[in-house]
Order: structure tokens, then C-alpha cells, then sequence
């Protein structure tokens, strides 16, 4: 928890670090230091497993410039003697995939920068079980249409020119935006 100079809030919660478990630290949350500025809190006990389904989710934080650890927190009402809320890590991932899910929920999520051991483990999974997904062929069209290109050759402007076989169905007349010479 960090005071910060803003008349709406005085505090924000940032995610300072992700260390390994220790015995040391026990097994419930504790403030480890709070002074005028700022409360370390530690919350110990978090496993970070990786999951064979998730290994692009992986891939994609192992070849960053830097690879993170990502960590979901929900701020709670007042929590036993402490007279503020807490922001309670839920989650740990290294887990591309798994940080945008929880974005896309309109979760909180964290990132610290993950240390180099972590990073070499990552990657070593990474390279053990990531197999990049066959790309996929695209369906070709219809075999009585064919597309054409316009005038200007844009992308996104195009003209079905079809054979006797949809000749039933009216084929739009169109123009060419840029020009309006083209039919």
C-alpha cells in the first residue's frame, strides 16, 4: 500500500514483488513494514504450476523482453485489525492467456518482472512441450465465383464477377470510390 498526493484517493496498492515460499514467512498474511508512506504486506502460500494446455499462453511471456509473473488482486472490505482494505493476491500465473482472460473480466492484474531462474524454467518448458498450432488452410470459394480486384487494387474494395452458374442471382453494379469510372 503507497500514499500518493491525489485529493479523490490517498493510497494505491502496488505489487512490489513475487518470491519464492519460505517457512519463514508462515502461512497467513502479515504487514511486514508501515510507516507514514507506505505498507509491505506479505501474502505467503501461492503455488505456480504449469499446465501443458497452456503452453502458448507461455510461449508468448517467455519470448517478451521481459517475462513476468502475473498476479490477480481483489481489494477486500476491512479485514480482522487492519483499518484499511487490503488488496488480496487471488492468483499467480505465468500465463499469458490466463492475464488476458482475467483483463477481459475487468479483474485486477499486476505484473512484476519474473527473476532469471523463473525465466529458465519457463523457457525450458517452453521448449520441452510448445508445439506452434499447423496453420490453418483458408476455404476456397465457391467454384462457379471468382474474386477480382478493383481498379485501384484496394483490399477492401472488391468485385464478384460470377459464371453462368449464379448468372440468376443480380450481381450489384459498383463503382470504384476514387475514380467512379469503373463498372
Amino acid at each position: 500500500r503507497e500514499f500518493i498526493d491525489n485529493r479523490w484517493q490517498s493510497w494505491r496498492w502496488v505489487l512490489v514483488d513475487v518470491v519464492p515460499q519460505e517457512p519463514a514467512f508462515g502461512a497467513n498474511p502479515r504487514c511486514v513494514q508501515e510507516d507514514a508512506q507506505e505498507a509491505i504486506w506479505l501474502f505467503p502460500g501461492f503455488l505456480v504450476e504449469l499446465h501443458l494446455g497452456d503452453a502458448e499462453g507461455y510461449y508468448l511471456n517467455a519470448t517478451t523482453e521481459q517475462p513476468c509473473f502475473w498476479v490477480v488482486l481483489r481489494v477486500e472490505g476491512e479485514v480482522s485489525a487492519v483499518a484499511y482494505p487490503l488488496a488480496i493476491p487471488q492468483t499467480v500465473t505465468l500465463s499469458y492467456h490466463d492475464a488476458g482472460r482475467w483483463l477481459d473480466a475487468q479483474e485486477t492484474v499486476e505484473q512484476v518482472p519474473a527473476p532469471g531462474e523463473v525465466v529458465q524454467w519457463l523457457r525450458g518448458f517452453v521448449d520441452q512441450h510448445y508445439v506452434p498450432e499447423a496453420k490453418k488452410r483458408q476455404r476456397p470459394l465457391r467454384p462457379h465465383c471468382r474474386t477480382t480486384p478493383w481498379h485501384h487494387s484496394s483490399n477492401s474494395l472488391r468485385k464478384i464477377a460470377c459464371s453462368a452458374a449464379c448468372a440468376s442471382q443480380p450481381v450489384p453494379r459498383l463503382r470504384c470510390r476514387l475514380c467512379r469510372s469503373c463498372d
